[in-house]
């Protein structure tokens, strides 16, 4: 096939990688055949998610490499990856996960992404896929961010790669926060610290002062663009009062989850509710429910206005009632750092992760020595910036 490399590393196990973007879109039914064995942890493994990530935010520079791993003929296993090239001088081409390397102001925010596979198979293809890495020349360094440690990507193939090259650089970058659901939202309200649950029924109660009061959701593709605009306007209001800019302030960003929403959408997949009062939007919440969890994506509130009515916390509690309803195992409030509200909800912690990966050679050490010069740099400003503060 075009664009594909064959190779083995056993004589039951085949590795094929794709380079071209035709045949990432041919495999289609292979991957969402794979991505739907067993609990999925990541919102953002699908194929579809990884099509409209690329019509958005694949360009001219951009190649496939998705290794497939087979054995006997059967796809057991795939890393999603592709090669980036950005720089027009010095051009080291950088290896992401499909989801990540976008500009700053674009990022998605992709959480966990990981190898797809079945659970029975993780060390055959973790093996191979570490080797089909080895093997591949065309990328200088590979960049991941937001892994969990108990990924496979975590757990194997890193260590392998360690072991093998001296170039990794391993960092915290927060903990994953989610919420073991109960059986009742009875058990788990009960389950907070008692000022947190008084303020979730202290602003239940405030609601219920208000009439024509609605909470509305959208199930219709004719109600989406509305939906993601209230919200995009919802949560832009909320940065402006901290003097930042929002996500949904980069119109590529906006494109890319209209489309993404539709999908999820039309597979059941989307929970997207606002809070009216009197006809005015007040607060607006994006869920991503992938079985048996639900991810907390997105969200935006009119906290000045409505700070006495906590709209950013009623929305929160209500979708997590409704998930406890739903008899779901986890709401899952995605990454923050060490001191974030989400605590206040009854979490449990994973630590997050990224890696920085460097192949021997002239790429690998340039983009070694880019990547030290850059942690210096930001190491010297945080000193800086203190000494001003001061």
């Amino acid at each position: 096939m075009v664009g594909m490399q064959r190779g083995s590393t056993d004589e039951a196990i085949t590795v094929e990688v794709l380079q071209t973007w035709a045949d990432v879109v041919a495999i289609g039914a292979q991957w969402r055949a794979l991505d739907g064995l067993g609990e999925r942890q990541c919102p953002f493994s699908s194929h579809e998610f990884a099509l409209i990530w690329w019509q958005h935010f694949g360009t001219a520079l951009c190649t496939p490499l998705v290794i497939l791993v087979y054995h006997g003929g059967e796809l057991i296993g795939i890393a999603p990856l592709y090669i980036r090239r950005r720089w027009p001088i010095v051009d080291v081409p950088t290896l992401h996960f499909i989801g990540q390397g976008e500009a700053e102001e674009d990022e998605v925010c992709a959480e966990y992404l990981d190898i797809i596979t079945a659970p029975k198979d993780e060390v055959e293809v973790a093996r191979a896929v570490t080797r089909a890495l080895i093997d591949s020349s065309g990328w200088g360094r590979f960049l991941v961010k937001d892994m969990l440690s108990d990924s496979l990507f975590s757990r194997q193939v890193l260590p392998a790669l360690a072991s093998f090259w001296s170039g990794v650089h391993i960092d915290e970058t927060g903990f994953r926060y989610r919420v073991r659901l109960p059986v009742s939202w009875d058990l788990y309200l009960s389950g907070l610290k008692q000022n947190h649950r008084r303020k979730i029924n202290l602003a239940r109660r405030r609601l219920a002062e208000h009439e024509n009061v609605e909470l509305r959701e959208v199930t219709a593709a004719g109600d989406l663009e509305e939906g993601m605009k209230v919200l995009a306007e919802l949560h832009g209001k909320r940065w402006s009062q901290m003097g930042l800019r929002g996500s949904f302030s980069s119109q590529r960003f906006l494109l890319f989850h209209l489309d993404w929403a539709r999908v999820l959408l039309e597979e059941g997949r989307l929970r997207l509710l606002t809070l009216y009062i009197n006809e005015a939007p007040v607060a607006s919440i994006y869920l991503i429910e992938n079985i048996p969890s639900a991810f907390y994506y997105q969200s935006g509130a009119d906290t000045l206005e409505w700070a006495r009515l906590s709209p950013g916390r009623l929305l929160l509690s209500w979708a997590i009632e409704e998930a406890i309803s739903k008899k779901l195992s986890w709401f899952d409030f995605m990454r923050g750092g060490d001191s974030s509200y989400k605590n206040s909800y009854g979490c449990e912690e994973d630590r997050m992760y990224k890696a920085a990966i460097f192949r021997p050679g002239t790429r690998g050490l340039i983009a070694g020595l880019i990547f030290k010069a850059r942690g210096l740099f930001r190491s010297q400003w945080r000193k800086w910036s203190v000494r001003y503060d001061k």
